[in-house]
């Protein structure tokens, strides 16, 4: 989902426009877990003084958030492991349907994983380590971030003589922050 909004207006010797938008886009494996904002502000005038004389400005902020899921790595990830996963292993088990190899892990002492629902995620009796259930991965794993950016100039053009400018950037910004988050339950 994205939209945008702008306003934009001038006279013959002042200009202006003012911009705002939204990106909403979620990911292609589960929603809310893989999903990416952004918030965006730009704004941009200028004025001619004098004949040879133009002053303005160019400026915008942006505000993104990040929800990720694991991506693959040489540890597998959430979507090599479900390409990769045991097709006979259901995604989880019922509570009290556990076959023989899970109650075996669950009676010698293995915190399990469940789901909402209080049911254990599947394992296969195929496979002993990778690739791992990917709904388990999906559970216990939570990678986000957010991110501000800055940028924008004032600036100044001078006309000398007919048909030449002297552009000269008065003064120029540009910030970037990140902050990252990411969570691995280990169970």
């Amino acid at each position: 989902m994205k939209h945008h909004l702008s306003f934009s207006s001038g006279t013959e010797k002042s200009n202006f426009m003012l911009s705002l938008s939204v990106l909403n886009q979620n990911g292609i494996v589960v929603g809310d877990k893989d999903e990416f904002k952004r918030y965006t502000l730009r704004m941009n005038s200028d004025n001619q003084i004098k004949d040879w004389l133009k002053v303005g400005h160019n400026f915008s902020v942006a505000y993104t958030q990040k929800n990720a899921i694991a991506e693959d790595n040489e540890n597998g990830g959430t979507i090599s492991s479900a390409l990769l996963m045991d097709p006979l292993t259901p995604v989880f088990y019922e509570q009290g349907k556990e076959p023989d190899h899970v109650q075996a892990l669950i009676d010698g002492g293995y915190k399990l994983v469940k789901d909402e629902n209080g049911n254990y995620y599947g394992i296969s009796k195929y496979i002993s380590k990778n690739p791992a259930n990917p709904f388990v991965g999906l559970a216990t794993n939570k990678a986000s971030s957010t991110s501000y950016f800055m940028q924008g100039n004032v600036y100044a053009e001078i006309k000398p003589i007919e048909q030449h400018y002297i552009g000269i950037t008065l003064i120029a910004i540009k910030t970037h922050y990140k902050h990252l988050i990411s969570l691995f339950i280990k169970t």
